[in-house]
C-alpha cells in the first residue's frame, strides 16, 4: 500500500461483489508513464487555477480576483507559458484544449450506483483510528490562532517546520500552515522548487487523500511535527484541496477512484470541460485550468475524504486552509441537470458533521474548535459572506492587492487601507453577512509570489513586506498570515536556493515581525484607530486601546526618517520600541506623541514607563559634522537623531535638565540651555536661547523658507533642485543641486532658505544624471503658483513645465495621483467600440468591462480609482469581439498611452510619444523562422505551433497570436516548417519562443534568439544560422535527410539503445567515467554507463556540464534557465572571482554569475553589468549612489582622478558628495556632483569654505 494509508480498501466488482482489504502503513514503488525528455506534457506539470494564463485571449473573467492565483505555474522560464504573458484573470485560455477532451483514465471498475457503494463501504470497514485521543496542549485553542498569527511554511518539510518550531513559536506565531500533505503527482520527483527538477505545485495536484509526499515528508513525521508543535503550543494548519486531482488521472490511486464508484464518478459530468468565473455553475461544476473537477458532493468521495480529515486531525492538526474552496458549491448554488438531486451540494454541511461526529467518538477537537478557512479569491459571484458562514473563515485577496498597492508606492493613506472590501451576499434570495473577524488576511500569498512577479518580488522587497505584515498584524479585524519567501530570495534571484522542503527566508522571525506579533498577542479584542499622523500620508500608525492595554504600531514607508508629533490615544508617559535592537523612545504628554521612525521603518509601542520627558531639537546651522547632546554635564553624551533637514533631535526622559550640543569630533560646542517644563525646546549653536517650533527658531535667525513643489510624473529615481538668485548666487550648491523631499504620491519639495530678504528666485528640477527640467524662472515670496508638473505634450529635451497653485490642479491637467489614473487608448484599428477591463488595484466590472467614449481628439480615456502600482492592470478590448490588447500594467505616472504601433501593442509617455511612434512606423518587414520537426511521424506534433513573448515591457506578448500562439505552415516534402515574425521586435533581443503542439505539450523555451539565426530543431534549445547547421547538429546528410550518419569506431563504439547513448567495447563492455570521443570529452554515469546529455553531472564533489550534445563544456560561459555559469578549462564549475576573456566575473557559491547589484567581497566593492562583466575604468551608479570602478575592477577609496575631476571615495567605495570630511590633518569639500572643490569658495549653511589648488580648505567666513 502507499506511504500513509490507514485505511482499508474496498475493491468492487459487478453488482458489489467486495472483498475488504486492511492496509498497513508502509511504503510500495509505483510505475509511472513517463514522457519523453523532450518535451513536458502540460496535464502534468500546469496546476494553473484562478490565474489568466492568458487574461489576453477569450474572456478575461474575475481577473479582479485579485491575481490571488491558484497555483497558476505560467512561468514560460520553467517549461510553462511564461507569467508575463498572463493576466490576472481566473480564466486561462491557454487550456482550451481540454474543453470537451477527456483526460487519460486507467484501472476502470464496474459498480453500481455510488449511493449504494458508498453505504456499503461505511457498513464494511473503518478507515480512521477511532482509538480515544489524549486532549491536545490546552494553549492550542481557535481564539489562539484567531487572535494570535499564521506562518505559511510554504514547502517546508514537516522536519524542517518541527526543527524551527523553537524559533518559530519565539516570533509570536501561534499557527503554522504546511503546504498540502496528500500524496501527489511524483512522475517528476525532484526538489527544485521552481525546476528544473521538480516543481513546487506538484502539492497541489492530488493522486490521492492520504497523508506523506515526497516532497513533504511522510505520515509519522507529519505526526512527530504535530507533538513538537503540541509542545510549543503552536497550532497546526493543514492545506487541503478536495477541488480536483492532477490532470494525469492515470496516476490518481485505485482506492480513490473506487470509493467515488469509478473513474468516471469521481469527477463531475462537466468536470473535464472547461468552465468560467462568473457562472456560479460552470464555477463549480466545471474545469478549472486543466484541472479535473471532482464530483465534491459524491458521497463516496466524501467519505473518503472526511477519514482524511479525521486522520489529520487525529494526529494533532488543529485546523484547514481549504483551497480553492469557491469552486465547491454552496448548499444554495446551482445543480447541472445532468443530477436529479436538486439537493446533492453538501460537501461543506457534510464536513463539518463528519468532524463532529468524529471529535464525538474518539476526542478530537470539533469543528468549531478548528481554524477552517476557505480560498476565496475575490471576483464575480465569489459568494465570500456565504462560504463564511459555511466553512469559517475566508482570505480577502482584495485587501492583499490593495496592501501591496500602497507599499509599493509609498502611500499608506488611511483611506485606502482601512476598509478590507469585503460584502454581504445575497444571492438566491438569502442574505449572508460579511464579517471581518472571520478573515485571513496577508501582505502576498504563495499564489502572488509564485505567480505574479509584477506585484510581489518585483516591486515589494522584504522591507515592505515587513512593513505590510507590521499593518495587518497590528490591526485588530482577521487572522494576519505570512507567507515565507524563498530562502536567500531576492529580486534578481526570486526562488532563491530554489529548495523544496528547506526553511525560507528568517524575515518571518525579523525583529520587526516578531515584536508586532507580541504586540497583536497583548492588544486582544482592543479597539483600533487608524491615522497618517501629521497628514503624512507615508506613514501609517495602528492605535489601539481599550480600558486594559493600549499600544501603537507606526510604519513608515518613506526612505527617510520621518519625525511624529501627533495626538495619540495613548495615556501620558514614555514608550520604549519593543523591536529588539532599537533604542528608540516615544512620548506621551498632554495626549501628544513625539518621536520619529527611521526610513522604511517600524516602531512598536506596548510598554509604557511612568515617567515625562523632552524632545529637544538643534538646529546644526553651523553644519556640524555630527551632532551629540550632553544632559547635565554628565560624562557620557547621547547621540542625537538626523532628520535629513539639518534638525537633530534627541529624547530626555526628564522635565528639567541643562543640555548642550557638540560636534562629534568635540570641536564645536553650543550654549548652555536649561530646561524646564515650561520652556522651548527648540535650540541653535548661536545663542541659548530657546524657542517652540522650527518656524519660530528660523525666524529668530533671519531664514526665511519658501517651499516649491514638484510633481515627479517622469519617475525619476531621485529629484535634484538647482537654484539661484537673479545675481547668479546658488541656493543649493553646484549642479545638480539638493536632493528634494520626497512628500509621497509622486509630490517632491524643495525648501528655498534664505538669510535676508529676496525679490525672486529660479529653480531647475531634474534627476540628477542629465535629465532636466526648463530654467523655472521669477519665482516670489508672494507666488502661490508653486506646484510644478512637466507638460509632456510639448517637450522636446529639457521639460517644459506648467505651474498650479495646489497639488490637485495639477493632478486634474495630467489626469493622475496618489489615488486615481487616467488611462488613455488610441484605436488604430477601427474597432467598432472600446471597453476597458480592470482587475488588481481597481475593478470597472465583469468582462469585457466599461464602454467608453471617444474624447475629441479621438483618443479614449477611464479614469481609474486607484494610483498607479504594479498592481493595476487594463486590458482594452472591442467588447468581446475577439479583439483585445495583451495585458497592460499602468505601473507608473507616464507611461499610460497605448497603442498598437503596428507591431504590438506599448504604453508611451504622451500622446505625442505614441503618435509620433506610428507615424514613423513605416510597413512592417517579418522575418521566417523555420523548425526543423523530428517527430513529424508522432501524430501529437503533426501540428506545431509558435508562441512569441517578450519586450522590455512585456510589449511582445502574444506577437504572433495568444496561446498556443499561431500555426506554422508546412513546407511541402519535408520536416520543415515555418512562421513569420515581425523584425523589430525580432532585432529588439528580448523575445522567447516556444514551439508546442497545440494540445497541451510544449518544449522548453527558446530563448537564444537574434536576428541572424532564426533556425531551430526540436532536441535543441540553441538557433542555428541555416537549414544545413541544423542538418549537421543532427547528423543527418544533406543529400539523404532521412538517413542519420553512421558513428564512427575508435577503440570502443558509441552507441545509441532506447533513446540512450553508451560507449560499448567490441566485447560488449560500457565504459564509465570520463572518456574523449570523436575529440570530445563526455562522461557516461558510474553505475549505468549512459552518456550525460544536457546535465549537471557530479564527480568528486565537482560539478561539470554535459551539453545537449554531450559535450562536456569547459573554458565557456553557459547559459540556464535565464542564469549564466563558467566552466574552466578543466571543465569544473568556478565559483568566485574569475577573469575569461579579459575580463572578470563572480559566481555565487551556486555558480550563477552574478548580472545586476554592488558585490562586496573580501570588503573590496565590485559592479557587474547586465552580462556579468564587472565593470572597470567608470564611474556609475547604483542604488542612488556612485562608485569609480579602476583597473582592476575595485571601487576606488580615497583619492582618485577620473576625467580630469578629482573624486574621494569612502570606506564603503561610494563617491563621496555634499561631504566635508578630513584626511591626514587637512579638510576636503566633496561637492553635490562628487568632484572636490579646488581653487573656489563654496557656500554651506551659510558660510563661506575656500579651499586651494589641492583641494585643501584653507578659509572659514561668512
Amino acid at each position: 500500500m502507499k506511504r500513509g494509508k490507514l485505511w482499508g480498501r474496498l475493491v468492487s466488482a459487478a453488482g458489489l461483489s467486495l472483498s475488504i482489504f486492511l492496509s498497513s502503513i508502509g511504503n510500495v514503488s509505483t510505475a509511472y508513464a513517463m514522457e519523453s525528455n523532450d518535451a513536458l506534457v502540460l496535464d502534468e506539470t500546469k496546476e494553473n487555477t484562478e490565474s489568466a494564463t492568458d487574461a489576453s485571449s477569450n474572456e478575461a473573467s474575475d481577473a479582479e480576483a485579485d491575481n490571488d492565483t491558484d497555483e497558476a505555474i505560467t512561468d514560460a522560464s520553467s517549461k510553462e507559458l511564461s507569467a508575463e504573458n498572463d493576466g490576472a484573470s481566473e480564466s486561462d485560455s491557454s487550456f482550451d484544449e481540454y474543453d470537451h477532451t477527456a483526460l487519460p483514465e486507467t484501472d476502470e471498475i464496474t459498480v453500481t450506483a455510488a449511493g449504494e457503494l458508498s453505504t456499503a463501504k461505511a457498513e464494511l470497514y473503518t478507515l480512521a483510528p477511532r482509538e480515544a485521543r489524549e486532549a491536545d496542549n490546552s494553549l492550542v485553542t481557535r481564539d489562539s490562532i484567531h487572535d494570535g498569527a499564521i506562518l505559511h511554511a510554504f514547502c517546508w518539510s514537516f522536519n524542517t517546520i518541527a526543527d524551527n518550531m523553537a524559533d518559530i513559536a519565539d516570533a509570536g506565531y501561534t499557527a503554522v500552515q504546511t503546504s498540502p500533505i496528500n500524496e501527489c503527482l511524483s512522475t517528476n520527483p525532484g526538489m527544485n522548487l521552481h525546476g528544473p527538477d521538480g516543481m513546487w505545485y506538484y502539492h497541489y495536484q492530488p493522486t490521492d487523500w492520504v497523508i506523506g509526499n515526497y516532497q513533504l515528508g511522510s505520515r509519522d513525521e507529519f505526526k512527530h511535527m504535530c507533538d513538537v508543535a503540541d509542545e510549543y503550543g503552536v497550532a497546526v494548519i493543514v492545506d487541503i484541496l478536495p477541488n480536483h486531482t492532477t490532470p494525469s488521472t492515470g496516476n490518481i490511486a485505485k482506492a480513490l477512484k473506487e470509493a467515488a464508484g469509478g473513474s468516471e464518478a469521481l469527477y463531475h459530468t462537466t468536470g473535464k470541460i472547461g468552465g468560467g468565473y462568473t457562472d456560479r455553475l460552470e464555477l463549480t461544476y466545471y474545469s478549472m485550468g486543466g484541472l479535473p473537477d471532482v464530483d465534491t458532493e459524491n458521497t463516496g468521495f466524501q467519505q473518503y475524504f472526511y477519514e482524511f480529515l479525521k486522520d489529520c486531525v487525529y494526529l494533532g492538526a488543529d485546523g484547514f486552509r481549504i483551497d480553492t474552496a469557491k469552486h465547491i458549491s454552496l448548499p444554495d448554488d446551482p445543480v447541472p441537470s445532468d443530477y436529479s438531486d436538486a439537493g446533492r451540494n453538501t460537501f461543506y454541511p457534510n464536513m463539518r458533521e463528519a468532524l463532529n461526529d468524529y471529535s464525538e467518538e474518539v476526542g478530537t477537537k470539533s469543528y468549531d474548535e478548528l481554524f477552517v478557512y476557505g480560498e476565496v479569491l475575490q471576483g464575480t459571484n465569489d459568494r465570500l459572506a456565504a462560504y463564511q458562514q459555511y466553512i469559517g473563515g475566508t482570505t480577502a485577496s482584495n485587501y492583499g492587492s490593495s496592501l501591496r498597492s500602497a507599499l509599493s508606492s509609498g502611500n499608506l493613506s488611511v483611506n485606502r487601507l482601512l476598509d478590507y472590501q469585503i460584502y454581504d451576499d445575497t444571492a438566491y434570495g438569502s442574505t449572508y453577512t460579511a464579517d471581518t473577524e472571520k478573515l485571513v488576511t496577508w501582505v502576498e500569498s504563495h499564489d502572488n509570489y509564485m505567480n505574479d512577479s509584477e506585484s510581489c518580488w518585483k516591486s515589494i522587497d522584504d522591507d515592505m513586506v515587513i512593513m505590510g505584515w507590521s499593518i495587518i498584524a497590528a490591526r485588530d479585524a482577521g487572522t494576519p498570515l505570512f507567507f515565507s519567501r524563498p530562502n536567500n530570495s531576492s529580486a534578481e534571484n526570486p526562488y532563491g536556493d530554489n529548495l523544496i522542503g528547506a526553511a525560507g527566508s528568517p524575515i518571518y522571525k525579523a525583529p520587526e515581525v516578531k515584536a508586532v506579533n507580541l504586540f497583536r498577542e497583548k492588544m486582544g479584542e482592543a479597539d483600533e484607530y487608524l491615522s497618517n499622523p501629521g497628514g503624512n500620508i507615508q506613514t501609517l500608525m495602528i492605535e489601539r486601546y481599550n480600558d486594559t492595554v493600549q499600544g501603537a504600531v507606526i510604519v513608515n514607508a518613506a526612505q527617510t526618517r520621518t519625525t511624529i508629533s501627533t495626538e495619540t490615544h495613548l495615556s501620558d508617559g514614555i514608550y520604549p520600541d519593543q523591536v529588539e535592537g532599537s533604542n528608540a523612545v516615544f512620548l506621551v504628554k498632554d495626549g501628544v506623541l513625539s518621536g520619529s521612525v527611521e526610513g522604511e521603518g517600524v516602531v512598536v509601542l506596548s510598554e509604557k514607563i511612568d515617567g515625562t520627558g523632552k524632545v529637544i531639537s538643534f538646529y546644526n546651522n553651523k553644519n556640524w559634522n555630527g551632532v551629540v547632546a550632553r544632559v547635565d554635564n554628565a560624562e557620557e553624551t547621547l547621540d542625537t537623531i538626523d532628520e535629513n533637514d539639518g534638525w537633530f533631535q534627541v529624547t530626555v526622559l526628564d522635565d528639567e535638565f541643562t543640555i548642550r550640543f557638540e560636534s562629534a569630533d568635540g570641536k564645536e560646542v553650543s550654549p548652555e540651555f536649561q530646561i524646564t517644563a515650561e520652556s522651548g525646546t527648540f535650540a541653535t549653536p548661536d545663542s541659548s536661547e530657546l524657542y517652540y517650533s522650527k518656524a519660530e527658531t528660523e525666524e529668530g535667525l533671519g531664514i526665511h523658507t519658501y517651499p516649491v513643489y514638484f510633481f515627479n510624473t517622469e519617475n525619476w529615481g531621485s529629484v535634484y533642485t538647482y537654484g539661484w538668485l537673479d545675481g547668479g548666487a546658488q541656493l543649493f550648491g553646484g549642479w545638480p543641486g539638493t536632493v528634494a523631499v520626497n512628500e509621497g504620491s509622486g509630490w517632491y519639495r524643495a525648501d528655498v532658505k534664505t538669510t535676508g530678504e529676496i525679490t525672486a528666485f529660479n529653480l531647475i528640477f531634474n534627476n540628477g544624471n542629465g535629465i532636466q527640467t526648463v530654467n523655472v524662472e521669477g519665482i516670489t515670496p508672494d507666488s502661490k503658483d508653486i506646484y510644478l508638473a512637466v507638460d509632456a505634450e510639448k517637450s522636446n529635451g529639457q521639460l517644459i513645465v506648467n505651474r498650479y497653485e495646489d497639488k490637485e490642479s495639477a493632478e486634474k491637467a495630467l489626469g493622475v495621483s496618489g489615488s486615481y489614473t487616467t488611462a488613455y487608448f488610441y484605436n488604430t484599428e477601427g474597432w467598432d467600440k472600446v471597453c476597458a477591463y480592470t482587475w488588481g488595484a481597481t475593478a470597472l466590472g465583469d468582462w469585457p468591462g466599461k464602454e467608453l467614449t471617444q474624447d475629441e481628439d479621438g483618443w479614449y480615456s477611464v479614469v481609474l480609482p486607484a494610483g498607479p502600482s504594479e498592481d493595476l492592470n487594463i486590458i482594452f478590448n472591442n467588447g468581446n469581439n475577439g479583439k483585445q490588447t495583451n495585458d497592460m500594467k499602468i505601473s507608473d505616472m507616464k507611461y499610460r498611452f497605448i497603442l498598437n504601433n503596428g507591431i504590438s501593442y506599448q504604453k508611451y509617455g504622451s500622446k505625442k510619444d505614441a503618435m509620433e511612434a506610428i507615424a514613423g512606423a513605416g510597413d512592417v518587414t517579418y522575418e521566417t523562422v523555420y523548425f526543423y520537426n523530428e517527430k513529424a511521424d508522432d501524430a501529437n506534433w503533426k501540428n506545431v505551433y509558435l508562441y512569441v513573448f517578450g519586450g522590455t515591457d512585456g510589449e511582445y506578448n502574444n506577437l504572433v497570436g495568444t496561446w498556443p500562439g499561431k500555426l506554422m505552415e508546412k513546407e511541402e516534402d519535408s520536416n520543415w516548417l515555418r512562421a513569420e515574425v515581425p523584425s523589430k521586435a525580432l532585432e529588439s533581443g528580448t523575445l522567447t519562443y516556444i514551439f508546442n503542439n497545440g494540445n497541451g505539450t510544449q518544449l522548453d523555451d527558446n530563448k537564444n534568439i537574434t536576428s541572424t539565426k532564426n533556425y531551430f530543431t526540436f532536441s535543441s534549445r540553441d538557433s542555428f544560422a541555416s537549414k544545413e547547421e541544423v542538418y549537421s547538429f543532427l547528423g543527418i546528410s544533406t543529400d539523404d535527410p532521412s538517413a542519420p550518419e553512421e558513428p564512427q569506431e575508435p577503440e570502443a563504439t558509441l552507441t545509441k539503445k532506447y533513446s540512450k547513448y553508451y560507449l560499448v567495447t567490441e566485447d560488449g563492455e560500457k565504459l564509465t567515467g570520463f572518456h574523449e570521443v570523436d575529440g570530445i570529452l563526455r562522461y557516461f554515469a558510474e553505475n549505468t554507463g549512459v552518456m550525460a546529455i544536457n546535465k549537471w553531472v557530479t564527480v568528486e564533489d565537482k560539478k561539470y556540464r554535459a551539453l545537449d550534445e554531450g559535450r562536456i563544456a569547459s573554458n565557456e560561459i553557459i547559459r540556464e534557465y535565464g542564469s549564466d555559469y563558467y566552466l574552466g578549462e578543466d571543465g569544473v564549475l568556478v565559483t568566485g572571482l574569475f577573469d575569461y576573456n579579459g575580463d572578470k566575473y563572480y559566481a555565487k557559491s551556486n555558480g550563477k554569475i552574478v548580472k545586476s547589484g554592488l558585490l562586496e567581497i573580501d570588503g573590496e566593492y565590485y559592479i557587474p553589468d547586465s552580462d556579468g562583466r564587472l565593470m572597470h575604468d567608470v564611474k556609475t551608479a547604483i542604488y542612488f549612489s556612485e562608485y569609480i570602478l579602476g583597473s582592476d575592477c575595485k571601487a576606488v577609496k580615497g583619492f582618485t582622478t577620473y576625467e580630469g575631476q578629482r573624486y574621494y571615495g569612502k570606506a564603503n567605495g561610494r563617491v563621496a558628495k555634499d561631504y566635508m570630511f578630513t584626511v591626514d590633518g587637512d579638510t576636503y569639500y566633496a561637492k553635490n556632483d562628487g568632484t572636490l572643490a579646488v581653487s573656489e569658495t563654496i557656500t554651506r549653511f551659510f558660510k563661506k569654505y575656500t579651499f586651494d589648488e589641492n583641494g585643501k580648505l584653507i578659509s572659514v567666513g561668512k
